[in-house]
């Protein structure tokens, strides 16, 4: 079931942190391709909000490409969602990765030791030789 975490005194709109919360659980795995989403009026009287409201971030999902609806039966995660996830993934590894180089840069590693790291760090999280 999806939970949201909604924040009424933020000066961010709850639609706004209704997309937010449901594309960072498309992004992150949490929620998986084709799986349904609740209806409007369920997720709006769950989480005590207005259902326009939900209906609003539901239209921003859907033409965002993170969801789809087919009248009369739900809302459901797109299944090309995936490809967003795994360019959210590669930019935010590229970003990480940027720092650490330049980490590894100012204190004058070489290249060499900055790929032996990297690689003795892929055996142990992926295993392998």
């Amino acid at each position: 079931m999806l939970r949201l975490d909604i924040d009424y005194y933020s000066s961010q709109p709850v639609y706004q942190q209704i997309v937010d919360q449901i594309k960072e659980a498309v992004l992150s795995g949490s929620l998986e391709a084709e799986e349904s989403l609740p209806s409007i009026r369920e997720l709006a009287r769950n989480q005590n909000i207005n259902p326009n409201t939900v209906a609003r971030a539901y239209r921003e999902l859907e033409n965002k490409g993170y969801i789809y609806s087919r009248p009369g039966i739900g809302s459901f995660i797109c299944a090309k969602s995936s490809h967003a996830k795994r360019q959210h993934a590669a930019a935010l590894i590229e970003q990480k990765m940027t720092t650490i180089v330049e980490t590894a840069w100012r204190y004058k590693l070489s290249r060499e030791d900055l790929q032996h790291i990297f690689h003795d760090v892929l055996v142990k999280v992926y295993g392998g030789d």
